[in-house]
C-alpha cells in the first residue's frame, strides 16, 4: 500500500481511506475539537451530575435565554451562585416541573 500523499492545495488534506483518497477540509478537523465548557473539563460519568449551568439547564427545560432568566429573576426556578458563575441545582428543575405538572393538573 503506497504511503498517504499530503498536499495544501486549497487548504484541503488528503488522506489515504482503504485505498480511496478522501478529502478533509481543515475546518471540518478543527469542528471535532472541544468547545464552549467541554474544553478542559472531564466528565465523570459515574457520579450524577447535581449542579448545571445556565446553559445545560436551560436546554434541560427547552427553554429560551429570556424566558429563562425571568423564571430566575421570580425566584420560580432556584439557583445558587459560585463565584461569577450561576448553578441551577437538578432539584430545582425537577420542583419546577412539578409546580407546573400540579398547577396544570389543577387549573
Amino acid at each position: 500500500m503506497p504511503a498517504p500523499e499530503f498536499s495544501n492545495t486549497n487548504r484541503l488534506t488528503n488522506t489515504i481511506n482503504e485505498g480511496r483518497r478522501v478529502k478533509m477540509t481543515m475546518p471540518d478537523i478543527q469542528r471535532t475539537r472541544p468547545t464552549g465548557d467541554q474544553a478542559g473539563s472531564v466528565v465523570l460519568d459515574s457520579y450524577p451530575r447535581r449542579l448545571l449551568t445556565v446553559v445545560e439547564a436551560r436546554d434541560e427545560l427547552r427553554l429560551g435565554a429570556t424566558k429563562f432568566a425571568e423564571l430566575l429573576a421570580s425566584g420560580e426556578l432556584a439557583s445558587i451562585r459560585v463565584g461569577r458563575r450561576r448553578l441551577i441545582p437538578v432539584k430545582a428543575i425537577d420542583d419546577y416541573i412539578t409546580a407546573q405538572l400540579t398547577a396544570a393538573n389543577g387549573a
